[in-house]
């Protein structure tokens, strides 16, 4: 059974936990992202669900929140802002940072001198060593900083239009070092995926995989440390019948062979899969996805948000209490028992799994 918190209104677009803790927080806290003026929203307790939210304060009123990065000490995060070319008197645009866990934001850095609008699609740093900034803007490019995004350069390896960025993971080995190279990081793009680490020191194209195309999304995450084996998973939306789907990679035997890496088949082939999640502590037992839409029809046809409790060998819909089937953000709480939908236009809904993982 679903249940709202928040904004009733709410366009949504992001919601994630902070792998860190700090002395000032000591748990792990939970961030709600939205456009307009949804901005950025931090949990001020530990509750599951949080009941108490800080909004950031330190920026224009409109321009929303697109993406979060965070460093290892638990207090500094960059977001990427940005909507519509908005001019700066409205809209708070490009990459913005807080040093006090979420608390309040300021502008963190320039952005590169492209055409149109500083939207931030997509955003990740090196856990520890915030120098290293990795961001996709609305040209769709891929751009690289070495002094904390003073600076950009454009990735020209990554020849693709980008949709969406997978951070180096907190507990990963690839997470704690300070070195570009052994950086673990993804990207989505059009054309597939594309993989920088360990020690490789280039970005790889991962072939045969989950490709994209005008309005489609290809949009991945890596699974739950603890499942049997480190994958990565690929949600691929928006009406492309032919690449549409949930797609998982062993990114262990990715690492020893890219050019040979083998993506399994779509697990789920309905084309509106849009976000996945997987719950911790459940080893990829249970975990989720959700259906958005793009360009938007008149009547939607998206399905909402599914569940699985086989390691995605069977799903069932779970609609009951969610007012809207259009969904932008999906994400399991740090222990399991969370599941959090943010609706296109409806706000942020909460779900208890904890029956599942009994």
């Amino acid at each position: 059974m679903w249940n709202g918190t928040g904004y009733g209104g709410l366009v949504t677009t992001n919601v994630e936990w902070n792998p860190y803790v700090s002395e000032k927080y000591k748990f792990k806290r939970a961030f709600l992202q939205g456009m307009d003026a949804g901005k950025i929203w931090a949990a001020a307790d530990a509750g599951s669900p949080p009941a108490f939210w800080r909004r950031q304060t330190g920026l224009n009123a409109f321009g929303g929140g697109n993406a979060l990065a965070f460093a290892a000490d638990g207090m500094t995060v960059f977001a990427g802002t940005g909507q519509f070319g908005w001019p700066a008197k409205f809209s708070t645009e490009g990459v913005v940072l807080s040093v006090d866990a979420g608390d309040t934001w300021s502008y963190a850095c320039g952005y590169p001198n492209i055409s149109g609008t500083v939207q931030v699609n997509a955003l990740c740093i090196t856990p520890q060593n915030i120098s290293n900034v990795w961001a996709v803007f609305q040209d769709g490019r891929l751009y690289y900083s070495d002094d904390r995004c003073t600076s950009w350069s454009i990735v020209s390896e990554v020849n693709d239009t980008v949709t969406d960025l997978v951070c180096p993971q907190a507990g990963t080995p690839s997470a704690d070092s300070p070195n570009p190279a052994d950086v673990e990081i993804y990207a989505a793009g059009r054309l597939g995926v594309y993989a920088l680490g360990p020690t490789w020191g280039t970005w790889v194209h991962i072939p045969a995989g989950p490709q994209a195309w005008q309005y489609s999304t290809n949009w991945c995450r890596l699974a739950p440390v603890d499942a049997p084996e480190p994958k990565l998973v690929c949600a691929n939306a928006f009406w492309d019948k032919w690449h549409s789907g949930l797609w998982t990679l062993n990114t262990t035997a990715a690492k020893a062979n890219v050019t040979g890496a083998q993506w399994d088949n779509p697990i789920k082939g309905d084309k509106s899969v849009y976000r996945w999640a997987g719950a911790p502590g459940t080893a990829g037992r249970v975990q989720a996805w959700a259906s958005n839409e793009n360009p938007f029809p008149e009547a939607s046809d998206t399905t909402g948000v599914w569940l699985s409790t086989d390691s995605g060998s069977t799903w069932s819909a779970q609609l009951r209490g969610l007012r809207m089937r259009r969904v932008s953000a999906l994400e399991f709480s740090p222990d399991g028992r969370l599941l959090v939908a943010g609706l296109n236009g409806g706000g942020f809904f909460a779900a208890d799994t904890a029956a599942l993982l009994a």
